[in-house]
């Protein structure tokens, strides 16, 4: 059963709305205190939750506030003064109070058994201890500042900026940004602010602060195929039955691809539930890219009300800004996802994703560059020189046979997407030439701390880090993120501790073959066989036409901030070699300009 928050209190609209929907500190009392805590109750729409500044067994000082009017929110406080606020949803909970009671009894490893999708705030009065837990798949996240005096934490960054933190940009992670596509924990565009990584928390007590990981990913039961097969089903209804909402209309996002179909499916044959299906059509292009019409075929098939979400090149632009603010920082997938304005207009409450399914299988591009590392070293030399000798292919392309090819030393640096070839092509973006370089070894590092916590260097271990950095960092945060921006809330039955349990521990197998397994009994061959489907916007295409002019005009007018760092002239002629059609750019475009919305609002 998913948690809920209570209602406001009348009267507390009058204060400034910002993103946040908790804001806490623990650290030393005093006057920076006492100010820290005027300031947030003055300027902040949020409730008291934990009397303030309260001293602690420890001598510190203690307080955190709490939206109440959220539905994403629930909370409880124990007479100790003990509390949890958690972001999200505990599905195996009946209230928070029951999560508050398991806190207590069991610390941080009851996060282990408990399917939750969120980030929690927790506070121990007994042992005077803090955690910040973040949710395994990322979801939702939060933030933390160390200070003079202690330690500020929010789900939001601009609330910390507003609370009195450093607000110089981290330039090294905006290039990791512009390599990797997101901001891996725990990296944010602030240097005085960190995130905390999927599946880690943060733990601070007597004043000695620790980051560690509370995900037990490995090692997994090992599953013979065929009973993974048998589980499978029982799996994925037991996981929409924890998530089913109590009450309001249901929805889905329903894309061409095998992984939201059976989420229709399960809905709709294993549950027996009334269910609508949106997919989104871009507009000005027809292509791949397109998915409506294998989506129609799925819906007609379960018997499921369909209806396209149109997007069209122009609203890109225009919901860029809002887009942005609603995630909290620069950002490159899911952008078409913020268009759930009309799944809202038709009464939907709750929105189901095929979000998270990939997460258990190696991505094909990590797979290629670990099968070309296990060859001899002969060959690898041979092939690698070969493919340095092709320049200049077609750019993306050449830069994914670079990629592959590369010199790699342990997990973390074979699970990097760059290149020699993307840190040459980025140093010509900025002013100064070695932040490519600076911004690359940042990155590096993230990963190998990564890999150094699991065990081996296989393709198990692979899809364990696919799922810790990409998938978390992404998939999960963006989808949470634009649902909860247009009034809905959203449900990945896939982000899911058995599912994930089974799906890495099927032998010779994964849970994609699962999922096909599984469609085979209720779906056409050619839908459950059909290959995957990229589910994204044709931004190529959009940007070499009808936004070539509204693109080449926004990033000529790049904030002051923004120019520090960044190079007019040689961001223009990025652009201008992508709208030539000499050049694949798009999705480096599309970050740039959520950069330079996200600069601008700073600004502002």
């Amino acid at each position: 059963m998913t948690m809920q928050g209570e209602a406001v209190r009348p009267g507390r609209r009058d204060r400034r709305l910002i993103r946040s929907n908790i804001f806490g500190y623990l650290g030393r009392p005093g006057p920076g205190a006492a100010e820290t805590f005027r300031k947030a109750q003055n300027e902040l729409v949020l409730d008291p939750l934990q009397g303030a500044p309260a001293e602690t067994s420890t001598g510190d000082a203690v307080f955190a506030f709490c939206r109440t009017d959220a539905r994403a929110v629930s909370q409880a406080i124990a007479p100790d003064g003990s509390f949890v606020a958690l972001i999200g949803s505990a599905y195996d909970m009946a209230n928070a109070q029951e999560l508050l009671d398991l806190w207590l009894a069991e610390g941080i490893a009851a996060f282990n058994s408990l399917n939750f999708c969120g980030f929690l705030v927790a506070w121990n009065a007994g042992s005077a201890e803090l955690s910040l837990v973040r949710d395994r798949f990322g979801a939702e996240v939060g933030y933390y500042a160390k200070t003079e005096d202690g330690l500020l934490f929010a789900d939001d960054q601009e609330t910390l900026v507003r609370m009195g933190v450093d607000p110089t940009i981290d330039e090294a992670a905006i290039d990791a940004f512009l390599v990797a596509d997101y901001f891996p924990a725990p990296l944010t565009p602030y240097k005085a602010i960190r995130k905390v990584p999927p599946g880690s928390y943060l733990r601070l007590s007597g004043g000695d602060m620790t980051v560690s990981s509370w995900a037990k990913y490995l090692p997994v039961e090992p599953v013979p195929y065929d009973e993974a097969i048998e589980r499978i089903g029982p799996v994925i209804e037991a996981s929409l039955a924890r998530m089913w909402p109590e009450q309001g209309d249901v929805g889905l996002l329903l894309s061409g691809g095998i992984d939201s179909a059976m989420v229709a499916v399960g809905i709709t044959r294993m549950l027996g539930q009334p269910l609508r299906a949106f997919t989104f059509r871009y507009e000005g292009y027809e292509g791949h890219l397109n998915e409506s019409g294998a989506a129609r075929v799925v819906a007609d098939h379960l018997g499921i009300p369909h209806q396209d979400i149109p997007v069209r090149p122009l609203q890109m632009m225009d919901d860029l800004d809002a887009s942005v603010a609603n995630y909290g920082e620069p950002f490159n997938w899911g952008l078409h996802s913020y268009r759930m304005g009309p799944i809202a207009q038709e009464g939907i409450r709750t929105v189901f994703s095929g979000s998270g399914a990939d997460g258990t299988d190696v991505a094909k591009r990590h797979a290629a560059i670990y099968r070309f590392n296990a060859l001899p070293d002969t060959v690898r030399r041979i092939v690698r020189t070969a493919v340095q000798a092709a320049r200049p292919l077609r750019l993306t392309r050449q830069q994914k046979a670079e990629w592959v090819t590369r010199r790699t030393e342990g997990l973390g640096d074979l699970f990097s997407p760059d290149s020699e070839l993307r840190r040459t092509g980025r140093s010509a973006l900025y002013r100064d030439r070695e932040l490519a370089e600076s911004g690359s070894q940042v990155l590096n590092s993230i990963y190998d701390a990564g890999a150094k916590e699991l065990p081996g260097d296989g393709p198990l271990s692979m899809a364990v880090m696919d799922k810790r950095f990409t998938a978390a960092e992404t998939g999960g945060a963006w989808n949470r993120a634009f649902t909860r921006g247009n009034g809905l809330e959203g449900r990945f039955p896939f982000l899911d501790t058995s599912f994930f349990a089974l799906g890495l521990g099927t032998i010779d197998g994964n849970g994609k073959d699962l999922i096909r397994q599984l469609a085979l009994q209720y779906l056409p061959e050619s839908v459950a066989n059909a290959p995957k489907q990229p589910q994204e916007m044709p931004v190529d295409h959009w940007i070499r036409g009808q936004l070539a002019n509204p693109v080449r005009e926004r990033l000529s007018e790049m904030p002051s901030a923004m120019t520090e760092i960044f190079d007019p002239a040689g961001v223009r002629s990025m652009v201008d070699r992508h709208i030539a059609g000499s050049d694949e750019r798009g999705w480096e475009i599309i970050s740039l300009l959520t950069l330079e919305s996200w600069f601008r609002q700073r600004s502002g």
